[in-house]
């Protein structure tokens, strides 16, 4: 029997075909290819990067201090400049010196459009809103993947900043909920705008949306600390936003369960939306558990590391605050672990019996 083996320009060829790539793959590939092969190690890297840093500060400190003696107006023209100049030159090159000197250029730039807009305008609103649409513009033109990642989540973080300089925290929740449904569409969709190319501009934005959406729900932890004594309420009724990301999460289990295809019975599925709507009951005031849990979902059913170091990571952030901030005595926060721990662990057996048996009845079939 003849058995026909793919190789890798044969699967390329069909996925071109398919319009899934662009005709000038091999090229592309090519391209690729020389680049990995002559990229320097990372020692030199570092050293390179230092150095354009060290050597665009120093030329930036002598043009801002120029500029911030005449006028305002000049600061403001320079800040334009300089950003100018960084995107300009980002898209002639991207060797390490150049991307790194103009990533410098870039963020010394806008810290001073921004500086010049708040010296003439004397409005915090103008300020941030002037920000968020310099940063808009920059996500869309400036082709460098550290700074679409800062330029995304400080985007979510400055129109929280809004928020509290309105008095309007409880539309906090909004943009919590919204951030993440932003991020888990961007990670579902992660194969089509791969293969659209478009990795350069969606990925970093994707990071992003997340880490400025877990930047927000950060706020939610400050209760902790009542000996700050601060009267500002961060994040008022934590439990709206537990009931948006609480429904995100379901949709959530719902779609992996049907895109995977599992045959679960009535009472399998009842099981597992119960349990998980008692998950959700219990960190109803600590949503950042909610949303840890989220990532780690979405890390496993994609099998991305990353994601599920970052759902760890902040999951253990998350509920070390929800355990410090519990008004109890440690007994019974201990009995509370321990109580736990046990639920786990029996739920785990219990999973293991029914995934068994459920072994067993499809081999008989």
């Amino acid at each position: 029997m003849n058995q026909h083996k793919s190789n890798f320009q044969d699967v390329f060829s069909q996925l071109a075909k398919e319009n899934f790539l662009d005709s000038d793959w091999e090229q592309q590939t090519r391209d690729l290819l020389a680049r990995e092969h002559n990229e320097q190690p990372w020692y030199v890297r570092v050293m390179v990067g230092f150095s354009a840093w060290l050597a665009s500060w120093l030329l930036i400190g002598f043009m801002v201090g120029a500029a911030l003696i005449e006028s305002e107006q000049a600061t403001l023209m320079m800040g334009v400049v300089l950003v100018v100049g960084a995107v300009v030159a980002r898209g002639i090159s991207d060797n390490d010196f150049m991307s790194q000197m103009s990533l410098a250029v870039s963020l010394a730039g806008e810290g001073l459009i921004v500086y010049a807009v708040a010296r003439i305008s004397d409005s915090f609103e103008v300020t941030v809103l002037s920000f968020i649409i310099l940063e808009i513009v920059l996500v869309a033109f400036y082709t460098d993947l550290v700074h679409r990642f800062l330029s995304a989540a400080s985007i979510i973080v400055a129109l929280a900043g809004l928020l509290f300089k309105w008095e309007a925290q409880s539309f906090i929740h909004i943009l919590v909920v919204a951030g993440a449904i932003a991020f888990v569409a961007l990670a579902s969709s992660e194969e089509k705008y791969l293969a659209r190319g478009w990795a350069q501009l969606m990925t970093p934005v994707k990071w992003g949306v997340l880490f400025g959406q877990l930047a927000i729900l950060m706020l939610s932890t400050i209760y902790i600390l009542p000996e700050l004594s601060i009267d500002i309420a961060f994040f008022p009724s934590p439990w709206i936003s537990s009931a948006g990301l609480g429904l995100l999460f379901l949709y959530l289990v719902f779609r992996i369960i049907q895109t995977e295809s599992f045959k679960l019975t009535k009472t399998a599925m009842a099981i597992i939306f119960s349990t998980c709507v008692l998950i959700i009951v219990g960190a109803s005031m600590a949503p950042g558990l909610i949303m840890a849990l989220i990532i780690l979902l979405l890390g496993f059913f994609r099998a991305d590391r990353v994601l599920i170091g970052v759902a760890i990571g902040f999951f253990v952030v998350f509920l070390a605050a929800f355990f410090y901030g519990i008004e109890v005595t440690l007994l019974i926060k201990s009995l509370i672990l321990v109580m736990t721990g046990i639920i786990l662990l029996a739920a785990r057996f219990m999973l293991k019996i029914y995934l068994a048996a459920q072994g067993k009845v499809g081999a008989n079939a």
